[in-house]
């Protein structure tokens, strides 16, 4: 399709395959004021490593910092 650049906002399996597969090159994680004990896990348990360097961070609300990472 052509496609140069996507943007990955699937689950755990999807953000799991994709790493694994080497193809992810950043990742903006938003933080919020908000502890819950259960959840749904950003990566499946898989063998790979991501290794990231932190680019910006910003704060979104009184509550939310923005994390953006480029994967090294």
């Amino acid at each position: 399709m052509g496609f140069k650049e996507v943007i990955l906002t699937g689950g755990s399996i999807n953000n799991s395959a994709f790493g694994k597969l080497g193809l992810i090159n950043e990742i903006i994680l938003d933080i919020e004021g908000v502890i819950i004990g259960q959840g749904i896990p950003l990566f499946n348990p898989e063998e790979f490593e991501l290794k990231l360097q932190l680019k910006t961070v910003k704060k979104v609300t009184e509550n939310i910092l923005q994390l953006h990472y480029k994967v090294v």
